[in-house]
């Protein structure tokens, strides 16, 4: 009986053991399922759109190829189940022989959009080719033949090839149109693209960029992306400081605010006018609103996210400052602004190793960019390197055709290392350029506060704050004007710019 009773027991237990196994192997199944379903639902295409070969006899017609890949790119980029590589770093591979790999991996894209453009008076022929990072295959291409005034239809169609290919649904608006004609003169959108080529050069290239953009606009008054790319330019004009503020800021405002009664949907217009909110008005609150509308509209607009980074580091929001960064930094690695605003943000923190290492990073992509060098050459005055940092901030007045806002913190780097003489010679230059030129007043501040006289330097902050000098707001996130912090009237220049 009880052996009987031990078998029994064996086999129940064998049972509810298999059982078990069964249950459980059941699980697993449906929670891997479940997780597979998940990461597939986040994993999105990547894709980075290179320049277009300029196939044309006119070499001169390069604005032209540019502009139909940023086109492209500008209209895969509104795919939300898309990512999109930034112009910035994709044209970094203009004229360069890069592997298709080596561009994967420094874009971290799955594939590559490449071709090449030919265009005559009337006719424009584009072939274009898209390839798989991982293998080199060449998942779909082809060539268009068409007169120029179909430009867009070729745009369109491409970028639905694309989407075909790479197997993206569509949602709401999308399905409709990916490219539309924003203007039916095509002398304005020639003109328009010449104005955006001049425009991603900077340096001189924005007086040209003007140029161009007032001549599409006189072609075809209402042609919105004209606008904003008027708006654009003098809002830098403002902020490197090639005009007055008084000339720049209201000039970038008017257009902006005209791009965007044509057309509400213009990321980079309302990114223009959140600079002049923050740069000249000292709006914070509508500038805020200004730069979220612009990241809203267009995720992978990377100027109005590293602008929104450092709007919230003047306010002290260190951790989102650094959201907002590393967000513009995964669109676009390789733009030098972005990571050179990461640079200003730690710098703002007092996280200086790590700023240090992140100029040293920017300075990699391009030796040349002034902000860079400046920026660096503060980090090493700060952590008493003196001769590292004069010989960074003499990189920068060189970089920049010796402006005065290198050349001011030049100043104040070698009266901080005990070179007054130097300092003063500097400061006595700056204003004297500063009755025939634009200069900004809170610049001959900053040397002023490297020679210790603390007075004379707040009497400066003031004239600039007067002038509405743009790069006033800059004063509560930098720790070059820590020791006026205490200071009464320091206190009231800082309420009076909203902070």
């Amino acid at each position: 009986m009880s052996s009987i009773f031990l078998i029994f027991l064996r086999v129940r237990i064998v049972f509810f053991l298999l059982l078990g196994f069964i249950l459980f192997s059941g699980f697993r199944a449906v929670t891997n399922s479940t997780q597979n379903q998940t990461k597939g639902s986040t994993e999105i295409p990547s894709i980075a759109v290179l320049p277009f070969v300029n196939m044309s006899t006119d070499k001169s017609q390069d604005y032209f190829s540019d502009g139909m890949a940023e086109e492209i790119l500008n209209a895969l980029a509104k795919i939300e189940g898309l990512r999109v590589a930034a112009r910035t770093s994709s044209f970094t591979f203009k004229e360069r022989n890069k592997d298709i790999p080596t561009i994967g991996e420094r874009l971290n894209v799955d594939y590559v959009l490449e071709g090449s453009v030919r265009k005559d008076s009337t006719m424009v022929r584009i072939s274009v080719q898209l390839i798989k990072v991982e293998d080199g295959f060449h998942l779909w291409s082809n060539s268009y033949d068409r007169e120029f005034k179909s430009v867009f239809v070729i745009q369109d169609e491409i970028s639905r090839a694309i989407v075909s290919a790479l197997k993206v649904e569509l949602v709401g608006a999308e399905r409709s149109s990916l490219v539309e004609a924003p203007t039916a003169n095509m002398d304005a959108y020639e003109s328009y693209l010449k104005g955006r080529f001049f425009w991603n050069q900077r340096g001189s290239g924005l007086k040209k960029g003007v140029i161009f953009f007032e001549q599409a606009i006189e072609k075809d008054p209402s042609y919105a992306y004209a606008y904003a790319g008027l708006a654009d330019t003098y809002s830098l004009f403002g902020f490197y400081g090639f005009l007055p503020p008084d000339e720049s800021f209201p000039k970038a405002k008017v257009a902006a605010i005209k791009a965007l009664q044509l057309n509400y949907s213009i990321a980079e217009a309302h990114s223009s006018l959140g600079m002049v909110r923050l740069l000249y008005e000292m709006n914070w609150a509508a500038a805020g609103k200004d730069f979220k509308r612009a990241i809203e509209i267009n995720p992978y607009y990377v100027p109005a996210r590293y602008w929104y980074a450092l709007y919230l580091s003047m306010q002290g929001q260190f951790d989102d400052a650094l959201f907002e960064s590393d967000r513009a930094l995964r669109a676009d690695p390789l733009s030098i602004m972005a990571n050179a605003s990461r640079g200003w943000i730690l710098l703002g923190h007092h996280k200086f190793a790590l700023a240090k290492s992140q100029l040293l990073k920017t300075l990699e992509l391009d030796p040349t960019f002034a902000l860079a060098h400046l920026l660096l050459g503060q980090v090493y005055i700060h952590e008493m390197s003196f001769d590292k940092g004069v010989a960074q901030l003499q990189k920068a007045v060189a970089s920049s055709g010796n402006s005065a806002w290198t050349l001011a913190s030049l100043g104040w780097a070698y009266a901080q290392s005990g070179q007054k003489d130097k300092a003063r010679k500097i400061l006595a230059e700056l204003i004297a350029r500063k009755k025939v030129e634009y200069v900004q007043s809170n610049f001959i501040a900053l040397v002023y506060l490297g020679l210790g006289e603390k007075e004379k330097s707040i009497d400066w902050l003031e004239k600039a704050l007067n002038e509405r000098a743009p790069w006033l707001v800059v004063i509560s996130h930098d720790p070059i004007f820590e020791p006026l912090q205490s200071d009464s009237r320091f206190k009231t220049i800082l309420r009076s710019i909203g902070l």
